[in-house]
């Protein structure tokens, strides 16, 4: 199977519905492709996501990959007053900040 072709079926194989386990395998999957080709990719996490699974905040980092955030909650800003949308950011990166060390 060629590189891109293998990307391609690993990458489209992570449908949220998928029990936790076969989640893990096809994160797995992912890293170890990643690594096989040396790419590097920009991780966004929700806060609320890094809090409850660090685990894959953690991994990503150990990885070499960069750590982002759409904030805590992915709210739309237009939804958000200022002081929201800033107590919003700010929760998500002391979440992330505390799950990276």
């Amino acid at each position: 199977m060629s590189a891109i072709k293998r990307l391609n079926t690993i990458l489209s194989a992570n449908p949220p519905y998928l029990p936790s386990t076969l989640q893990a395998a096809v994160r797995d999957q992912k890293n170890q492709l990643f690594d096989d080709f040396n790419v590097k990719v920009t991780c966004f996490f929700l806060g609320w996501i890094a809090e409850k699974f660090p685990d894959l905040v953690r991994t990503a980092s150990k990885h070499g990959h960069e750590i982002a955030s759409h904030g805590y909650a992915h709210q739309s800003i237009y939804a958000q007053t200022p002081e929201e949308f800033s107590e919003d950011i700010t929760k998500a990166k002391e979440v992330l900040d505390e799950r990276l060390g």
